[in-house]
């Protein structure tokens, strides 16, 4: 079972999103420990097809939800009805 939700709002984050999930799977902790919860907020460029390639390859690891017109808050919130774990991470990534 997950002790750790780490929850990752969405939103033209295309050239980032990679290198983020990449860090957040190497973690030390084991992935086993790790629930990833994606919420990509209608993204204009290719991040949702990130997603689904991560989701294929750790498919038990890692939710993702796509959703139109929400803002940070709202989406952090909906986050929130996935998380199963003790603890939240929220990683917010800047273009």
């Amino acid at each position: 079972m997950a002790i750790i939700s780490v929850i990752i709002p969405c939103y033209n984050v295309e050239q980032l999103i990679d290198r983020c999930l990449a860090s957040v799977i190497q973690q030390t902790l084991g992935l086993n420990n790790l629930e990833i919860i994606c919420i990509d907020d209608a993204s204009t460029d290719r991040t949702w097809d990130h997603l689904q390639a991560w989701h294929e390859l750790y498919p038990d690891e890692l939710e993702y939800e796509f959703l139109f017109s929400c803002y940070l808050i709202f989406l952090k919130i909906i986050a929130l009805r996935y998380e199963t774990p003790p603890y939240s991470l929220f990683q917010v990534l800047k273009t």
